[in-house]
């Protein structure tokens, strides 16, 4: 017997207010599968523009880059 069909023979078995507690569960297994998938690119993306950032920051460096220190502040926080 395949996996969704004890699920679902199991599920047949239960009454009708715990089918709706599986159905909620389904549902929000459904819903944070997707939220995890979202996040996941979103951690793909941003590394990839820190990675592409700071590559570009090495490149621009150079004996001529300003260094600047505290007294170039105009204000301090």
């Amino acid at each position: 017997m395949l996996l969704i069909e004890k699920i679902q023979a199991d599920v047949q078995k239960l009454p009708e207010h715990l089918q709706r507690e599986v159905l909620d569960l389904v549902e929000f297994l459904l819903a944070k599968s997707t939220q995890d998938a979202e996040r996941q690119d979103e951690l793909v993306w941003s590394n990839a523009v820190m990675a592409y950032t700071m590559q570009r920051m090495d490149e621009d460096e150079g004996d001529d880059a300003p260094v600047y220190t505290l007294d170039d502040l105009k204000k301090r926080y």
